[in-house]
């Protein structure tokens, strides 16, 4: 993502002090798109990185619905299958070949509407999630190959 504005606005949200930046996420909501999604957002030390690898910041997910991916992302064919308690299983593979690459495991935990996916048992973050307005539908912000967000109903 690529800060374009730092625009020096301090404000105080919640008790927590930041300031305003204007980001560009150089992404597409959807392909036919013809603007980058854009917008405005609260920086704080709560927002970073530091803040969300520290696991007894966030709350440990055990009850979830299954959710399965499956896209091409940049360099690899992903896999995800998140379990009812929270759980996950990842998978990737390479475009040539469906040999399997890797597999990782791990748990979702969760900050407010992000939902954090740790690798187990290095305590890694791999990936982000987040749910459309409708409240079932889970969304991965990394986008695929073509620049689209993928968004997964979940499993009956």
């Amino acid at each position: 993502r690529l800060i374009v504005d730092k625009g020096k606005i301090r404000d105080r949200l919640s008790g927590v002090d930041g300031e305003w930046v204007f980001i560009d996420t150089k992404f597409y909501e959807r392909g036919s798109d013809k603007e980058t999604v854009k917008g405005w957002v609260f920086n704080s030390s709560l927002a970073s990185d530091s803040y969300l690898n520290n696991r007894r910041n966030l709350d440990k997910i055990s009850t979830f619905r299954r959710y399965n991916f499956e896209f091409k992302g940049w360099d690899q064919t992903r896999k995800w299958e998140i379990r009812p308690n929270g759980s996950f299983k990842y998978q990737y593979y390479s475009y040539e070949s469906k040999s399997e690459r890797g597999v990782a495991r791990g748990h979702l935990y969760r900050h407010k509407d992000l939902i954090i996916a740790y690798l187990e048992p290095k305590g890694t973050i791999t990936e982000y999630f987040y749910f459309k307005d409708d409240g079932s539908t889970l969304c991965c912000t990394w986008p695929d190959y073509n620049g689209e967000i993928i968004c997964v109903e979940p499993l009956k």
